[in-house]
């Protein structure tokens, strides 16, 4: 095959997508026919040499699909058809046209990867194809360098680099790639900050600057389509934040339970909900399709604190119709690992499902949580003095929770390096990197190869 008929694949695909429906069975029918045909195409088998000299192409056509499916969102809302099985589908799709990107930019730049010396692009930023901005925003000029301009309001989807933002991300009914969410406020004085609610450190406010520096590895920026309520919700939010982290205010604890139901604690996610919640009176209440916790094993789930079955988890922001995705971004350079992370989890919680695996401690487990749980109760000011050797840990994070999320990270740690090692040896013969079905392939044979033990995770054998 060549890359002549990777793009008339990619045709075919955007054809399919653009047909009418009537129902939302035609609906999902149609949505999962592309996820199908884009998770069962052999990308190894197009002309990889052709592909990279058009990436840019591709990547733009494969982004155009995306915005295509997008923007049918709201109509789709309006006719009754986004059920949930039309919701998961589109979500599953957005994902693996997300992967298909990532594949193209990869190689493109010759499947480089980070090395210990070289940092993260700032978000938005790079000359790799990196930014993706929808052509309706295309006309506003960037800032400071990057690829889009922001505005108050504004909402910003994130990922991590480790591989507990891959289990955040992949926890609820619904696989994503994102793990945090904030939002944007532009001050009188013209100043950028990011309003969020972090684990360590609960509601704070950041310079925008360097919050977009700081270990993104993917990054989508959405708008509200009302930009007075967006500005609205930025103020609120920001005035409210502000006024709780002064010495007379109370700092708002991160919300572990994932729960909807007030805002005395919040969580990412449950904090920009608040913030268009007050701005509308309760006329904008996020999400509207939210995530469900619906794992069999729900060991995990307690493990971690959360005593919710619904909640707003922050890839929701996706699917909600009255936002528009403004630009994505991505560092090629880490999208491997991101994708073995990935699949690594959704493998974790599969076994965890299908074969009653659970996380089981040992001594050095035991032992660093106990530092942190110690750590815990020292000031703010000494954990940031000691934050480059020990992370920071709320106070109330419970010694079962920093025991998990000690034992999740480890295990990936046991996985994703196979997995890499598997890709580097693939592309030490070809350009072709392994393939999801591969991946997921590895990641079964290490669990049946392992006696019942993967990490920190024991099960069947």
């Amino acid at each position: 095959m060549t890359a002549t008929s990777f793009q008339q694949d990619i045709d075919t695909l955007k054809s399919l997508a653009a047909a009418p429906v009537t129902s939302s069975g035609e609906l999902w029918n149609k949505l999962t026919s592309i996820y199908n045909a884009l998770y069962n195409s052999e990308f190894g088998e197009y002309d990889t040499t052709t592909i990279s000299g058009d990436a840019d192409g591709l990547i733009n056509e494969l982004f155009a699909l995306r915005l295509q499916l997008r923007d049918n969102i709201k109509n789709w809302t309006e006719r009754g058809l986004m059920s949930h099985d039309v919701i998961t589908a589109l979500r599953d799709l957005f994902r693996i046209l997300r992967y298909a990107t990532d594949y193209v930019g990869e190689l493109a730049i010759g499947h480089d990867v980070l090395d210990g010396e070289e940092v993260l692009l700032p978000a938005f930023t790079g000359d790799n194809k990196n930014s993706l901005v929808n052509p309706k925003f295309a006309g506003l000029p960037g800032e400071d360098g990057r690829a889009v301009s922001f505005q108050s309001g504004d909402v910003l989807l994130v990922r991590g680099t480790y591989a507990n933002s891959a289990a955040i991300a992949r926890i609820g009914d619904v696989d994503s790639q994102f793990s945090h969410l904030a939002i944007i406020h532009i001050d009188e004085q013209g100043q950028k900050w990011l309003v969020e609610s972090l684990i360590e450190d609960g509601s704070i406010i950041t310079p925008l600057d360097d919050a977009l520096a700081k270990g993104n590895s993917r990054a989508i920026l959405f708008r509200h389509t009302n930009a007075d309520l967006a500005q609205e919700a930025s103020s609120f939010i920001y005035n409210y934040v502000k006024e709780r982290n002064t010495p007379a205010g109370s700092q708002i604890a991160y919300d572990f339970s994932m729960g909807l139901k007030n805002y005395d604690l919040l969580f990412c996610s449950k904090l920009v909900r608040m913030a268009y919640d007050k701005a509308s009176k309760g006329n904008v209440l996020l999400p509207r399709f939210p995530t469900y916790f619906n794992m069999k094993n729900k060991d995990l789930i307690r493990r971690i604190g959360i005593t919710t079955a619904i909640t707003f988890a922050p890839g929701d922001i996706e699917v909600e119709p009255d936002f528009d995705m403004v630009a994505e971004w991505r560092d090629y350079r880490f999208t491997p690992k991101l994708r073995f992370q990935d699949l690594a989890m959704t493998k974790m919680f599969e076994w965890m499902d299908e074969y009653n695996y659970r996380f089981k401690g040992d001594f050095s487990v035991r032992l660093i949580t106990l530092f942190g749980a110690l750590s815990a109760k020292l000031s703010n000011n000494t954990k940031d003095a000691i934050s480059s050797v020990i992370p920071k840990i709320p106070s109330h994070m419970s010694k079962k929770t920093i025991a998990t999320i000690v034992m999740l990270h480890k295990t990936a740690g046991v996985l994703v390096p196979q997995l890499e090692a598997k890709q580097a040896e693939r592309l030490s013969l070809s350009k072709k990197p392994l393939h999801p079905k591969e991946i997921f392939a590895l990641l079964e044979d290490i669990r049946e190869k392992s006696s019942g033990k993967v990490g920190y995770l024991k099960g069947k054998a």
